[in-house]
């Protein structure tokens, strides 16, 4: 199984209205339909925002260190692989499946045991079917593209 780094990046509105923006990874499928990744792990780092709950400059750096200490070290060997993100109304979260729970958080330690304590929360589920990862986005596209004629 090839795992390719095409995104589709959507905006999204929580429920208390705040505008988030949603990447969604694409050409899963055969990661889905292996059932080898069934464990859904949803990490996630508040942040200080703007007035429009963006992170504020100071928070980009920790963002981005976050995610590149994490993506090669739980896709390197398909441990985890990070299914969709999610970026707006004070919070930045990572939803990763997993093959094992243990081996995840083993290994988000040593990713991340450089950088000073962060206050990211964790939540993990059973979501072997993908349930939430396929119900993510509407069939049909929220903004067509015009066909040529």
């Amino acid at each position: 199984m090839v795992l390719s780094d095409n995104w589709q990046t959507l905006l999204a509105e929580k429920e208390n209205g705040t505008s988030v923006i949603l990447s969604r990874r694409l050409d899963l499928e055969a990661f889905i339909a292996s059932g080898k990744l069934p464990i859904r792990i949803e990490i996630r780092y508040p942040y200080s925002s703007d007035g429009e709950g963006m992170p504020a400059t100071s928070s980009y750096a920790t963002i981005e260190a976050i995610e590149n200490a994490l993506r090669p070290v739980m896709e390197d060997d398909k441990l985890a692989i990070l299914a969709f993100q999610y970026l707006g109304g004070g919070e930045k979260g990572w939803i990763y499946y997993a093959r094992n729970l243990d081996v995840f958080f083993e290994r988000l330690n040593e990713a991340l045991e450089e950088m000073e304590e962060l206050p990211l929360s964790f939540e993990a589920e059973r979501d072997p079917d993908w349930e939430e990862y396929l119900n993510l986005v509407p069939e049909e596209p929220i903004i067509k593209e015009e066909e040529e004629a």
